[in-house]
């Protein structure tokens, strides 16, 4: 009988890849490796708010504000975080924009 072996491993390799500005409709992906899958979460750091995806999508609601999130990826072996900051441009906004993004472990 052939035995097969499952290797398990924690979440890693947390990637994000942030852009210069953001517009409602655009979206962000928050990706890792690890076995079994990752689940992922977005938090909302400044007002509560928790999206239970991989994608967090810019809504029209989101437009001309600054917001920090953290995006975790977790599985029952551990987890790890991405803390990132961003600017929504509204419709007509000529607003300067910045990102910025941390790793957390």
């Amino acid at each position: 009988m052939k035995q097969v072996f499952t290797i398990a491993d924690e979440p890693r390799k947390l990637q994000l890849i942030p852009r210069s500005s953001y517009r409602p409709g655009d979206s962000i992906l928050c990706s890792a490796d690890g076995n079994p899958e990752p689940t992922y979460q977005w938090n909302d750091l400044i007002n509560g708010r928790v999206i239970a995806e991989a994608v967090l999508v810019i809504s029209e609601e989101m437009a001309n504000d600054n917001y920090t999130f953290q995006c975790t990826a977790s599985n029952q072996y551990n987890s790890v975080s991405a803390v990132f900051r961003f600017t929504v441009e509204g419709i007509s906004n000529q607003h300067h924009h910045y990102c910025s993004i941390y790793f957390k472990n």
